[in-house]
């Protein structure tokens, strides 16, 4: 070492022993420097010397986390040097001398407090996390020595100590692998890191004080500077937990994986525990948000424009709290997938209910239904209504209580949180339909749905309502398909209502063609086995009142339009049903209300029963024979049947199907020759 070095190293010695008035990153750096540059083994008592320091007599989350950073900066320096440096013959590799230099600051944290040790410790670990099997055995020992001074940490923590614990062990035991990681008491792990959850979003931040908004003078809603609610989501954003919790909620995962992999018989238990943990904190928070008058708010032009940013803060921390439900809840949904138990339906539900007191954030991401919702959170939901769907019995219990959160709800049904709830509980719904008792469905499922078939300026309830009585048909026709003559009781009573709340409600602002077209397809569908029940959705169709609300152009093809359009965004869209009518009020019914009735009976055409289809044939050739029409409506009509029996038309009715369109093709479209 030269002159100048020596003292410098000499000075970062004293400054370590005696701070004085120097910043703490000045010491850090400079201690990061002279680790990085010094000849091993003087790493050791250098690290000592850091560990002995004042400055981390009574160290916080800051301070520990930047010596941890000083550290990782010391090693990445550390290996920079010896890449840089040429190798003599016969003289160690870089990443040998690197071991060595490992070592040597292990050897330094030796009997040094646990928060100190993770730190360190973890700082290098960070650094070498990329190429750890290029170190060998002194990575490993540091991965060692890591675990064992946070289980010691843990489980000697007390209130003074805990919150630091858990942002260290979020921070750095990511870059333990999991055959380390089991050598921890994982369920009281579960349990410690959950801690920050419940702290974050408990009675001492923010969530209590969510009811504490006035109104200004122009009758905006106003979060005053000085407001509890103001100060409760500052202490949050500013408490060291915060910026954790993605990791804090992966390390549970790992936890539940781990147990899962080990095959321990804690596992249901701790399962169990953290599920319930998380529905109760949910729950909390959904009537804490619904209280406040914040959760009415349909716009932030609603919130006075010095209050935004402050209310941006609590949905950003509420969609955190939902991806770390998430989270957790995904692990948990993969080992029951996987290793299915006795209690895992009920697990499930549980997690259903959870994501249900979270509705409303997830409405900000579309629902779960959404195809461009978040992917991790459309699949946890699916995962869990894939489990539950293994137990009719209990799919039967949460469709009743999710059907009973929303009935009985006291919220006005134009309130966020309630068209939330209501479109959630709609898209389970619609999964579960295949396994729950017909009494379910005659007294839950069709009055849930039924109030908004008819409501389409709530689009997100309106589309899945009409999306589950459509997965009612598909079931209905299904069981039916099979010989189960009890099904068609469904038929009967759902057709007529259904076809009329279609018809009244197609057009703008409510079903667009390409969605009606699949509505009444699948609901022909649904009855292609039970001529009776065929007969009644064409009479149905013919015989329903249709709204005045104007048409779009049907040319669009359904289904080109499903995902966007459809009323089902799910994977169901096969379960769709309803019709309309069209010849026998053409002459009372008006233009757009004739096209759309004449939309409906050509969407009927792939699914009838042969010796149903030369009726709705005759009153398709009446409808474009209406001096109702336009030359414009009558080929967009046109279009429909061709698209209809071009692509969709079966086997047995294609070959009528092609001879009429080719007897009457010129009456639809004059203009072009047959082509089919």
């Amino acid at each position: 070492m030269n002159s100048e070095f020596e003292r410098g190293y000499a000075s970062t010695l004293a400054a370590l022993q005696r701070p004085g008035s120097i910043e703490p990153e000045t010491v850090l750096a400079a201690l990061s420097h002279y680790l990085a540059h010094l000849a091993v083994p003087h790493q050791t008592s250098l690290t000592r010397a850091a560990v002995l320091s004042p400055l981390h007599a009574t160290p916080g989350c800051p301070a520990l986390l930047a010596l941890a950073h000083a550290f990782e900066s010391a090693t990445h320096q550390r290996a920079q040097l010896l890449e840089q440096n040429p190798r003599k013959l016969f003289s160690r590799s870089a990443h040998s001398e690197l071991s060595l230099w490992l070592r040597a600051v292990l050897e330094g944290t030796t009997s040094s407090p646990e928060l100190l040790k993770i730190a360190i410790l973890g700082g290098v670990l960070q650094a070498i996390s990329d190429s750890k099997q290029q170190y060998g055995r002194a990575a490993s020992n540091i991965e060692n020595e890591l675990v064992v001074a946070f289980a010691s940490a843990m489980s000697n923590s007390d209130a003074s100590t805990a919150v630091v614990t858990r942002v260290l062990g979020a921070t750095f035991l990511q870059f333990v692998p999991n055959q380390k990681l089991a050598a921890l008491d994982l369920p009281v792990l579960a349990t410690f890191f959950f801690d920050s959850l419940t702290t974050l979003y408990g009675p001492t931040h923010f969530v209590t004080y969510l009811s504490a908004v006035s109104k200004n003078g122009d009758e905006l809603l106003s979060i005053t500077p000085n407001s509890p609610l103001a100060q409760a989501i500052n202490r949050t954003l500013q408490d060291p937990q915060y910026p954790i919790l993605p990791a804090v909620s992966r390390l549970i995962a790992r936890a539940v994986a781990i147990l899962a992999d080990d095959k321990s018989r804690r596992l249901p238990r701790v399962m169990d525990d953290i599920a319930r943990a998380l529905e109760s904190l949910s729950a909390r928070v959904e009537a804490t948000w619904t209280a406040s008058p914040l959760s009415a708010t349909q716009s932030e032009t609603e919130i006075e424009p010095a209050s935004r940013p402050l209310t941006q803060s609590l949905w950003t921390a509420f969609k955190t709290l939902l991806f770390a439900t998430t989270l957790i809840k995904q692990s948990m949904l993969s080992v029951l997938i996987v290793e299915p138990h006795s209690s895992a339906p009920a697990l499930a539900a549980i997690a259903l209910r959870t994501f249900a007191s979270l509705a409303f954030v997830l409405a900000q991401f579309g629902g779960i239904a959404a195809p461009g919702g978040v992917p991790e959170l459309r699949r946890a939901a699916f995962n869990a209504l894939d489990v539950v769907a293994t137990d009719g019995a209990e799919s039967d219990v949460l469709v009743r209580a999710l059907a009973d959160d929303v009935t009985q709800s006291k919220l006005a049904h134009d309130h966020p949180v309630w068209r939330a709830k209501t479109a959630y509980a709609l898209a389970c719904i619609e999964q579960l339909v295949p396994v729950l008792s017909d009494t379910c469905i005659q007294q839950v499922v069709v009055p849930l749905c039924e109030p908004h078939l008819r409501e389409p300026s709530h689009r997100e309830t309106f589309e899945a309502a009409h999306s589950t009585i459509l997965a009612v048909f598909a079931w209905a026709g299904q069981r039916l398909e099979r010989g189960d003559a009890q099904a068609d009781v469904f038929g009967r009573e759902l057709i007529p209502g259904y076809v009329q709340a279609l018809s009244e409600n197609a057009g703008e602002g409510g079903l667009r063609p390409p969605q009606l077209r699949l509505a009444v397809t699948g609901a022909a569908r649904a009855t292609m086995h039970e001529p009776a029940l065929a007969l009644l959705l064409v009479d149905s169709v013919l015989n329903a009142p249709i709204s005045a609300a104007s048409v779009p152009s049907a040319t669009t093809s359904p289904q080109s339009s499903a995902t966007s359009n459809s009323p089902s965004s799910s994977n169901n869209t096969v379960s769709t049903a309803s019709s309309s009518g069209l010849a026998a009020a053409t002459q009372t019914d008006g233009p757009r209300e004739t096209l759309r009735r004449g939309l409906m009976l050509a969407s009927l055409l792939p699914v009838l029963p042969p010796r149903l289809l030369p009726r709705v044939l005759n009153e398709l050739r009446a409808t474009a024979a209406s001096p109702a029409l336009s030359t414009e409506q009558v080929q967009d009509l046109g279009d429909a049947i061709y698209e209809e029996i071009s692509e969709r038309a079966g086997d047995a009715a294609r070959p009528a199907l092609v001879r009429w369109w080719m007897d009457n093709e010129s009456v639809f479209v004059p203009h072009r020759a047959a082509k089919l």
